[in-house]
């Protein structure tokens, strides 16, 4: 069952005189939903505020109009999504759908909020990122119930805490999430991310970027230039999205798509390997 919770009408109770007030922030967030500003403070407690956050709050409130913008898209975006996910997933995952001021923990956010799991959208994020429109936020929200599912349908298996287990579960995990995100917007290769020819720089660069990928992975390297819109890699960010994205499409070719979200890691690693090195084995076969 969803339950949608949308926060909009109270947004603005959190800035006084223009500025942001943290002191108000946290009242809204205590009757928006419980255990909502323990989850957002813990999660931004290691940021430095006044240079993190507070830039981007203040942005915020200087652009009402796309923020309004931002709503409406997430209105429609909620409209009739029952309906769909049964159509296109075949169970209707148990979650609550948040629309909120956050502190910066990221514009979509798949979690857990008193135990129940949750998709929290951060209208501050949102916005700095220009994904007010309504593609962008039904692929936003699409994305991060893809999460919810995936982590639903497998009972809610993780995987080990080894560094090579982490990265080949984020890989396989964002891939799901963003080939879920493609079958809900019906396109299938529909990536969020595409501005300013970012999709083709992925596609002429795809078996390049799998061997970093997997360089970095048995190295034990950071694997964060992969992954969110502060970091990059060749100055491009989120390729790791596209990466998964293709991952999984390619093994869609043999599995259903419960089979692809029970699959094992080892088989995720086989398909990394494959794609890092698909030239070469195309060369051995001419």
């Amino acid at each position: 069952m969803l339950e949608i919770l949308d926060t909009w009408d109270t947004v603005f109770t959190c800035f006084q005189d223009g500025r942001f007030s943290l002191k108000r922030w946290e009242g809204y967030a205590d009757a928006a939903m419980p255990g909502l500003k323990e989850k957002v403070l813990e999660d931004t407690a290691d940021y430095d505020f006044r240079r993190d956050i507070l830039p981007v709050l203040q942005n915020l409130n200087g652009n009402r109009e796309r923020a309004s913008e931002a709503h409406e898209s997430f209105l429609e975006a909620v409209g009739g999504l029952n309906e769909k996910l049964e159509q296109k997933l075949g169970i209707l995952p148990d979650m609550k759908i948040v629309f909120y001021l956050g502190l910066c923990s990221g514009a979509g956010w798949a979690t857990e909020l008193e135990g129940c799991p949750a998709v929290l959208l951060g209208l501050e994020k949102i916005v700095e990122l220009s994904w007010s429109g309504r593609m962008s936020m039904k692929a936003l929200l699409y994305h991060e119930i893809g999460h919810i599912w995936h982590f639903q349908v497998r009972g809610g298996r993780n995987v080990s805490e080894a560094a090579v287990d982490k990265g080949l579960w984020q890989l396989y995990s964002e891939g799901m999430a963003m080939y879920i995100e493609q079958l809900l917007c019906g396109e299938k290769h529909f990536y969020h991310q595409d501005k300013n020819g970012w999709l083709e720089w992925c596609a002429d660069h795809r078996e390049e970027l799998y061997r970093e990928y997997l360089t970095r992975l048995e190295r034990g390297e950071s694997l964060q230039p992969f992954f969110g819109d502060w970091s990059s890699l060749h100055g491009k960010s989120d390729t790791g999205y596209y990466l998964g994205g293709e991952l999984i499409r390619s093994l869609a070719e043999k599995y259903s798509l419960r089979e692809l979200a029970a699959l094992e890691l080892p088989e995720v690693e086989k398909a990394l390997r494959a794609a890092a090195f698909s030239s070469d084995r195309k060369g051995r076969q001419v």
